[in-house]
């Protein structure tokens, strides 16, 4: 029973994510191994041109190619937006042995241009402890002015969004009709 709400929760949060931003999912030989979306970073329209960027990679497809090619693929959409920055926040382990946590993620956005900004500390609660965050960076666009409107994902062009293959990972743009 549990799972098949998950399912649903998982379904609808796709639903939500693409009215404005995309959801980009990874296959391998018809297997999922991985997913990166953006989404509304802040609550006011002034914050239109920035997005925050999630992503999650399978155990065993961490470090080959999986998570760069979702996130230059989100790069490329998310400047067909008018997004300018992207915005990256990092669970923080308090220490380099934390039994949950690594600083696999940080290395990554690192090594992919972002750079951090921020470390907040004791902001989520989770495996009976407190953990803090980072905040990472990465500018994908000038700023102008005037800038140019934020553009929300379901208006995009057909062949802005088209199937992008990279090496032998087939990255798709989920659609309200073909929830992945």
């Amino acid at each position: 029973m549990r799972l098949t709400c998950a399912r649903q929760e998982f379904a609808e949060r796709i639903r939500c994510t693409l009215a404005d931003y995309p959801y980009l999912v990874a296959e391998r030989d018809g297997r999922i191994i991985g997913y990166a979306y953006t989404g509304r970073f802040g609550v006011r329209k002034s914050y239109d041109w920035c997005a925050e960027t999630s992503i999650y990679i399978a155990q065993g497809e961490r470090g080959q190619g999986v998570g760069r090619a979702l996130y230059e693929a989100l790069e490329i959409i998310s400047r067909k937006q008018n997004i300018t920055r992207l915005m990256a926040i990092l669970a923080a382990p308090e220490t380099a042995h934390d039994p949950h946590l690594t600083l696999a993620s940080p290395a990554f956005h690192e090594r992919m241009g972002y750079v951090r900004v921020g470390h907040m500390r004791n902001l989520g609660y989770k495996f009976g402890r407190w953990y803090g965050d980072f905040y990472y960076e990465k500018i994908i666009a000038k700023t102008r002015t005037p800038q140019p409107d934020f553009i929300p994902f379901s208006q995009l062009a057909p062949e802005d969004v088209d199937d992008v293959r990279i090496c032998e990972i087939q990255i798709c743009a989920c659609t309200r009709a073909h929830l992945c």
